[in-house]
């Protein structure tokens, strides 16, 4: 996916994004749903965090706002603390990587306290 991802062009990842996003979800909830030995899952939540950030990198503000909304939605549903632990996990390697650009979603999880928990 990371070569795919990185021989596409922004517009077609833009149109792309949400096929894209189901699939990063799937994989997110791999920590919830495979049987692999807790270290494996992390080096995967990793990989699949940089390639979910080199798909941002190609996104508008406009086509990464309803990303985000989705995968926070998707951490929050039910108050799960295994998805919201690969969300926050996500998050920090998002700010690091985008710094001040993506504070302005951050404001989201400032208006979710129960989101703070972790």
């Amino acid at each position: 996916m990371n070569q795919l991802l990185g021989c596409m062009s922004k517009s077609a990842v833009v149109q792309s994004q949400s096929t894209f996003s189901k699939i990063f979800l799937q994989a997110f909830d791999l920590r919830k749903t495979a049987s692999f030995d807790i270290e494996d899952i992390n080096k995967l939540d990793e990989q699949c965090f940089k390639v979910v950030v080199q798909m941002v990198f190609k996104l508008n503000d406009t086509a990464f706002r309803p990303m985000f909304s989705k995968f926070l939605q998707w951490a929050s549903n039910d108050k799960d603390l295994l998805r919201m632990r690969t969300f926050y996990g996500f998050l920090d390697v998002l700010i690091e990587s985008l710094s001040v650009s993506i504070i302005i979603h951050v404001v989201f999880l400032l208006a979710r306290p129960y989101m703070l928990i972790l």
